[in-house]
């Protein structure tokens, strides 16, 4: 499978890894330059981002998983654990780490998905509270890849379930 010229000096592992918090950085600098534009646009923002999670959770469920009582058991469990505070971004972080279940060219696709993501999540957000928790959010994404290291996150198609699940909260 080919992948696009301008994306090949770059490796797929580590362009999951970097693109999603640069549409959050993004997002957090468009929200400094037109700052007056936060408050009309708020509605349209939630519903974007609404999409785009929903976009991802029905992308992982349809590409990475297979119908198994595990994988429904992950999906349970990432909507109970998406109400919990401070899961946005480890979500995300659980989809790109459960993305490289997928063949490349999927993997492009949720990727481009999370980093647009990241633009309307972050324009929404105060720009001094986001500034000041950005490496809060940087580190909870990290989390997921390191988790896989464990037994029971090393099933790369049960964490995409689990991250399908996190996302249909849209929160």
């Amino acid at each position: 499978m080919r992948i696009a010229p301008v994306l090949s000096f770059m490796p797929l592992p580590l362009m999951v890894i970097i693109m999603p918090p640069l549409g959050l950085g993004a997002g957090l600098i468009i929200s400094k330059l037109a700052s007056e534009e936060r408050k009309p646009g708020k509605t349209y923002f939630n519903i974007l981002r609404r999409v785009l999670l929903l976009m991802l959770a029905f992308v992982l469920l349809w590409k990475a998983t297979a119908i198994s009582t595990a994988s429904i058991a992950f999906f349970l469990t990432g909507i109970l654990i998406s109400f919990l505070p401070y899961t946005r971004y480890i979500s995300i972080g659980a989809v790109m780490a459960g993305v490289l279940a997928l063949p490349s060219e999927s993997i492009i696709l949720v990727t481009s998905l999370a980093t647009i993501y990241g633009l309307p999540y972050a324009s929404q957000a105060q720009p001094k509270k986001m500034s000041s928790s950005l490496l809060l959010h940087t580190g909870l994404y990290i989390l997921p890849f390191l988790l896989t290291a464990t037994p029971i996150f090393s099933n790369l198609q049960l964490l995409a379930a689990f991250a399908a699940g996190m996302l249909v909260n849209g929160k």
